[in-house]
């Protein structure tokens, strides 16, 4: 088999090296939501209410009214890293991000706000329960790559725009 792209060995040898360079430091910003107690997913869950607070009144009103817990549906969003919420297109798409980017963890926690926002005037029209199934099957299967594209946008220009101090 000939060598992908036409690279040569050398090539090949360096976007392996910062492949792996990459894949591990996004891994090492996570590495808290994979202990024992997921403490770094609490952590993160506690940030996105916060931020989701900031965001949308009404939104976070509703699921107070509702008593929607966002560890109910957010922790599977953390510790699958949104994988289960779109095709595999749209994840490629979305990780192609996260291992680019050296405050991964963050990050992805204003990701996971703009996936909530997208949805939120549904979300509004929903009971406890149709809330909770809703957003473990998210309509996300019509989603492409470009929609992600601007769910990265939306979140990193957030990200940038508020430190996690100011939340």
């Amino acid at each position: 088999l000939g060598r992908p792209g036409g690279l040569t060995r050398d090539q090949l040898r360096r976007v392996e090296a910062d492949s792996y360079h990459c894949l591990t430091n996004m891994l090492d910003s996570a590495q808290d939501n994979y202990v024992l107690d997921s403490k770094g997913i609490q952590e993160k869950v506690f940030m996105l209410k916060r931020i989701i607070a900031r965001l949308d009144h009404k939104l976070m009103a509703h699921l107070d009214a509702m008593e929607v817990e966002f560890l109910q549906f957010a922790f599977r969003w953390f510790n699958c890293l949104l994988m289960r919420e779109f095709t595999l297109p749209c994840t490629l798409r979305l990780w192609d991000t996260y291992v680019a980017d050296t405050s991964f963890a963050v990050f992805h926690v204003f990701v996971c706000a703009a996936v909530l926002l997208v949805f939120s005037r549904d979300l509004q029209g929903m009971d406890f329960q149709e809330m909770i199934t809703f957003l473990q099957r998210l309509p996300t299967q019509d989603w492409d790559e470009e929609r992600i594209g601007m769910l990265v946008a939306q979140a990193y220009s957030w990200c940038q725009q508020w430190s996690t101090s100011h939340l």
